[in-house]
């Protein structure tokens, strides 16, 4: 793998505080989408749907004075919601394949969900935005830290995907397994210039030091806090062992603002979800649709 160039730090804004907090910005998402793979017919979302007139009535404060807020998300929608839609849609499609329409619309009906599908495509489309906008599982809260952590778990998979496409890694990592007190005296020195190698390629992908909005300022702080553990490992096992503690530490956000009840019923829906991976289709449906009762 090419050693990699660090990049220059960006220039910090001079732009005081106060105009800082309103330069917040977003990236506009595409639109939520259906896809089929052609040999598995498996199906995956893409985009992010709107939000539904329910979770539109969560109160967010998008104005000065003070934090300007999200509807931030406590099981998210890329890491959680997104994959366990597909997983269930897929099943219901392969078990239902002349009446899946009916099959889709029937628990909907039952919970006075009026929608206006035409088709199955629709009804999934909707159930997706639905799903996303489940008031139990959205808190307003800061819209800074929540866009940043957002950002920065994107970086986070693409230096990860960077890696593990590496044959160097994949085998490094397998070849050195943990070491005693991380005993560097037992990691040949070729391996050592690897993992210096891993850690340049990180700054490519976690950038530091840029303040000139909000957003940037925070993934700043929160790319130098995993760049400072990364910059720590000494073998190639615990940068594999790390990446996998933060994927897996991220499908759940705590925020301040979150109430008991609802964290508690969040936490209990992913967990039977979890659970369920071999239940029939129509039950896997029954128990997505479950977040929203």
């Amino acid at each position: 793998m090419p050693s990699a160039k660090r990049k220059a730090p960006a220039t910090p804004s001079a732009a005081p505080p106060a105009a800082k907090k309103q330069q917040l910005g977003t990236d506009k998402e595409p639109p939520l989408s259906l896809r089929r793979d052609p040999a598995t017919r498996q199906i995956t979302l893409s985009g992010r749907p709107a939000w539904p007139e329910v979770a539109k009535k969560i109160k967010v404060n998008r104005a000065a004075p003070g934090h300007i807020e999200d509807r931030r998300h406590l099981l998210h929608w890329d890491e959680h919601l997104k994959p366990l839609l597909g997983s269930v849609f897929t099943a219901m499609e392969q078990t239902y394949k002349t009446n899946l329409y009916n099959e889709l619309q029937a628990p909907l009906r039952a919970r006075s969900l009026d929608n206006r599908a035409q088709n199955a495509d629709d009804t999934m489309l909707f159930v997706a935005k639905i799903i996303n906008g489940a008031p139990g599982n959205l808190v307003p809260d800061r819209a800074d830290i929540n866009q940043a952590i957002e950002k920065v778990r994107m970086n986070l998979r693409k230096y990860a995907d960077a890696l593990h496409t590496d044959k160097g890694f994949r085998d490094d990592a397998a070849t050195y397994p943990p070491l005693p007190e991380n005993d560097r005296r037992l990691i040949p020195a070729e391996i050592n210039d690897r993992v210096k190698q891993y850690k340049e390629l990180a700054k490519q992908y976690m950038a530091t030091h840029d303040s000139s909005t909000l957003i940037k300022s925070q993934i700043s702080d929160i790319q130098s806090q995993i760049l400072e553990h990364l910059n720590s490992c000494v073998a190639p096992h615990q940068f594999w062992t790390f990446l996998h503690e933060l994927e897996y530490s991220v499908t759940f956000d705590l925020s301040a603002k979150a109430k008991r009840d609802a964290t508690e019923k969040s936490l209990k829906w992913q967990r039977k979800m979890a659970a369920n991976h071999a239940q029939p289709a129509k039950q896997r449906y029954e128990d997505l649709l479950s977040l929203l009762d």
